[in-house]
């Protein structure tokens, strides 16, 4: 695990992340890499949601649910694992609506992967199978 979400990263042997098993706020390396996905799901949302803008589509659930979504990944509010994985689904769900109104308005609507990945809906290196992990847009 790699992990630097914390104020309690600052109290690694090494001042710069937790990179055990454990974070140092108890946080176990699944739930950091699922938080991690979490994100990364976001980012594919957030991106058509930017997208559906601009062809007048706005989506009032995609812009209460997107905040909601991310404060569960900041100061350990929530180690809860398939809530996170809820989430992570959540966010796919609603981004291939998103994509699919707007392709419906333009069939050459598109967005820029946000992690410069090369293949479109690659699974994402560690992520655990349940997750479903198909994040990118």
């Amino acid at each position: 695990m790699f992990c630097v979400q914390c104020e309690q990263t600052i109290r690694t042997p090494a001042g710069n992340g937790c990179s055990y098993a454990q974070g140092m706020c108890g946080k176990t390396a699944e739930t950091s890499d699922l938080q991690d996905l979490l994100i990364a799901s976001l980012q594919g949302l957030s991106a058509w949601a930017v997208k559906a803008r601009e062809y007048g589509i706005i989506s009032h659930d995609v812009d209460n649910f997107a905040p909601r979504a991310f404060f569960s990944t900041l100061t350990n509010v929530n180690f809860d694992s398939p809530r996170i994985v809820g989430y992570a689904r959540q966010a796919i769900a609603m981004r291939e609506a998103l994509k699919a109104q707007c392709l419906a308005v333009d069939a050459n609507a598109s967005v820029s992967n946000p992690h410069g990945r090369s293949a479109v809906g690659e699974r994402r290196s560690g992520c655990p199978a349940a997750a479903g992990c198909r994040i990118y847009p």
